[in-house]
């Protein structure tokens, strides 16, 4: 049987070195991965196709596949959150989550977010993408957050809606 020399080819992302000691007269190469690490290789895989990474590769192919999965509305990826990604999921947090800083001006208040938002993809199709320098804002301050009583707003139209303060009496 003849052995041919892989050395200095390329395979995927492989790249054969030297020959390493054969394990049941199999052929083996060390192989260095174009991210760097070593692996061992036998030479009917790198051949035919089945080894082209150390392993990476898998691991690249399930990371796109997550994204892929996650970037349906293209506003929440794993390296940015969109304006209005951002805005939806503050509105959700200070009407659910009692641990919010904003839950007792909220959700705290008895405001919930309607349960067609609970979606995001339903809320971009409501309310379309959020204007620069606007957030989201109710129309009935103390009505919930539905399409009919939502629109964006600048800070200073939000100013003019909110809820009159309540001051607090010490008690001594």
């Amino acid at each position: 049987m003849r052995i041919v020399d892989l050395s200095g080819q390329k395979f995927g992302r492989l790249t054969v070195l030297a020959r390493a000691p054969a394990i049941k007269r199999r052929g083996r190469w060390l192989c260095k991965c174009d991210c760097y690490s070593f692996s061992v290789k036998q030479t009917c895989n790198l051949q035919n196709g089945h080894s082209t990474s150390c392993g990476c590769k898998v691991s690249d192919v399930a990371r796109t596949a997550a994204i892929k999965r996650n970037f349906v509305h293209g506003h929440n990826t794993v390296e940015t959150k969109s304006p209005t990604w951002n805005s939806w999921n503050c509105m959700i947090k200070r009407c659910r989550l009692k641990s919010h800083v904003s839950y007792s001006r909220y959700g705290g208040r008895g405001i919930i977010v309607c349960d067609r938002w609970h979606k995001f993809e339903n809320f971009l199709e409501d309310m379309g993408e959020r204007p620069e320098g606007k957030t989201i804002d109710r129309i009935e301050n103390d009505g919930n957050y539905e399409k009919s009583n939502c629109k964006w707003s600048t800070r200073s139209e939000q100013q003019r809606n909110k809820a009159p303060f309540k001051w607090k009496r010490n008690r001594q």
